[in-house]
């Protein structure tokens, strides 16, 4: 769930929220929604190759990325990561929603 009017799949337990003491996300290509982390993983299982829906972890980034559609290093339909991710889940329902997220607006990930 998004707060400020909006909903938002919820992914497991958890819950993406807008939020003013939060991470700025980065949408690249308008079409992976990417913010910043305190986690520090290495690669395991990576891959670029992602699905539409596909929660992942950037580690060259530290980052936690949503694909929600192509993206510039896409060559067909699936989105391509800017290099390996860990995928470790999925959004439930339409992730094409995320498209709505404006680039440096505020998101916060918590347990729902």
């Amino acid at each position: 769930m998004l707060r400020s009017g909006r909903t938002w799949p919820k992914r497991n337990n958890l819950t993406a929220t807008r939020s003013a003491k939060t991470n700025k996300a980065c949408v690249y290509g308008r079409c992976i929604l990417i913010f910043s982390i305190p986690v520090d993983v290495p690669q395991e299982k990576t891959q670029r190759e992602v699905e539409v829906g596909d929660c992942a972890y950037w580690p060259d980034g530290n980052c936690f990325c949503i694909f929600f559609g192509r993206t510039p290093a896409s060559s067909g339909n699936k989105p391509v990561a800017a290099s390996a991710v860990n995928v470790f889940g999925r959004i439930d329902g339409d992730a094409k929603v995320f498209s709505r997220v404006k680039d440096g607006e505020r998101i916060q990930v918590e347990k729902a």
